[in-house]
């Protein structure tokens, strides 16, 4: 690695010899903004990134957050209206001032002419649903008339199990009536956007 002017800027060679014989391939340079500078210079507050400040090119792009407040010259992502004169950038993306309320949410990938989830518009919400067949439930089932537990993770206000009976011809829940939607594990964060 090379060195440039910027303290914080390295210039990155990669070299491939199987492929290209030796010669090194230049990617060109790249800001490390969250990197230590790896030079003389002390480091300080003034040297230091430690705040958002370097991200202005990401305005109104929802970022995943750890804390429940948002940093200065961020917005949260709660569905509020945001005045379009006072950030013009954020209103290029959102023109009708409001934010998307991404609170309890997951961002999807749109479909995009893939054919995976057709007929989706960007923004568009969508309600969860069980995909039947592909539940990952089936060692719960034991044999003809025995009793099976099921354990799924549900919502705080229903029980967490699920009793089956499984007969010939027959297969009934006997037990909670929550069948919810499926839900990958996850963690908790906020989504902000850069205002301006």
């Amino acid at each position: 690695m090379e060195k440039s002017n910027s303290p914080c800027s390295l210039d990155l060679i990669l070299g491939k010899e199987n492929l290209y014989k030796n010669s090194p391939i230049n990617i060109g340079s790249i800001t490390v903004g969250c990197a230590k500078c790896q030079d003389s210079q002390q480091d300080t507050p003034a040297t230091q990134p430690t705040t958002t400040d370097g991200l202005k090119d990401l305005v109104g792009i929802p970022q995943p957050w750890p804390l429940a407040d948002a940093p200065e010259g961020w917005l949260k992502c709660n569905g509020q209206a945001f005045d379009t004169a006072k950030y013009p950038q954020l209103a290029k993306l959102y023109p009708a001032g409001t934010l998307p309320d991404l609170r309890g949410e997951f961002i999807r990938g749109w479909d995009d002419g893939r054919g995976i989830d057709a007929k989706r518009e960007i923004g568009s919400s969508q309600l969860g649903t069980h995909i039947t067949g592909d539940n990952g439930l089936y060692p719960c089932v034991h044999g003809i008339g025995n009793i099976a537990e099921c354990n799924v993770d549900s919502p705080d206000t229903a029980s967490r199990s699920l009793y089956w009976i499984v007969a010939p011809n027959n297969e009934r829940q006997t037990g909670p009536t929550y069948w919810g939607a499926t839900r990958p594990r996850n963690i908790a964060f906020s989504y902000i956007v850069k205002a301006g």
